[in-house]
């Protein structure tokens, strides 16, 4: 953080799974983040999926099990996908 890069993007290395994993957390956190501020502006407003220390829903957001991995990015998609339409209604 501070200044550090972090890519949400890996060749399949070993030395950078470390690195996307972190990246993924953090973007997690970001779009956590934003959820949170839409809650506090809208309080009928409440996403499907609880986002808590690099999880969604219960899922670890980090590379591991490709089928949990997989369900993990389609929860973040969706919290997304209701960020963007509360956005867009509010703006």
């Amino acid at each position: 953080m501070c200044g550090k890069e972090y890519s949400l993007y890996s060749d399949g290395g070993m030395f950078r799974r470390r690195g996307f994993n972190q990246a993924m957390i953090l973007f997690l956190e970001c779009v956590d983040d934003a959820g949170r501020r839409a809650m506090k502006e809208e309080l009928l407003l409440k996403f499907p999926y609880k986002v808590e220390r690099g999880k969604i829903g219960g899922l670890p957001i980090s590379l591991g099990n490709d089928e949990q991995w997989t369900r993990a990015l389609k929860y973040m998609l969706t919290h997304l996908k209701w960020l963007l339409a509360w956005i867009s209604k509010r703006y």
